[in-house]
């Protein structure tokens, strides 16, 4: 069990874009896909000219007042006006910082999605192992294997079977009539 742990640690950093990395301006949002959602999915264009997409939190995309674009498509120039936000490599938060504020807020990364998937590679990893062990995903002891009777090599003759389980002279037949007097 020890061998899935760096699996479910891997499984969780990922979904919580840990490796990820961003430095730009946060420049529309995707259309939500229900009336009250509790992530956008935010585009970003970055310093280099390059563009990401992330999911962030309803409350924080509100607050800044991003406009929302189907295609995702970042504008040649992007207004001074969009908020500034940056994410280094190997960390879990990322910084928004609007055009009006002077100072930056720190958004966490991590969230239940990250340890649900944590928790399902655990999950998948277990019934993996008892699989390999038990022959069944919800078996924790291995089954007896069935194992046919051991046979002959090929080309032998195969001995009969005897009533008798030692080998000698066959017991004395019983006597017939009344016997010696």
């Amino acid at each position: 069990m020890l061998a899935a742990l760096p699996f479910v640690v891997l499984a969780f950093l990922v979904s919580c874009d840990f490796f990820g990395a961003f430095h730009g301006k946060a420049v529309s949002t995707r259309p939500p896909r229900s009336d009250n959602p509790a992530s956008y999915t935010v585009l970003i264009a970055n310093d280099d000219g390059t563009r990401v997409e992330r999911e962030w939190p309803a409350d924080l995309v509100r607050g800044l007042a991003l406009p929302v674009d189907a295609l995702a498509i970042p504008p040649a120039e992007i207004s001074d006006l969009r908020p500034l936000t940056v994410k280094s490599r190997y960390t879990l938060q990322f910084g928004v910082k609007a055009h009006d504020a002077t100072t930056w807020t720190d958004v966490p990364t991590t969230s239940p999605r990250g340890i649900g998937a944590a928790l399902l590679t655990l999950l998948v990893l277990v019934a993996v192992r008892n699989m390999v062990v038990a022959g069944s995903p919800f078996a924790i002891e291995p089954r007896p294997a069935f194992l046919p009777k051991a046979q002959p090599p090929s080309g032998q003759i195969t001995p009969r079977a005897t009533a008798r389980g030692h080998k000698g002279p066959p017991p004395p037949r019983p006597r017939k009539g009344r016997g010696r007097r």
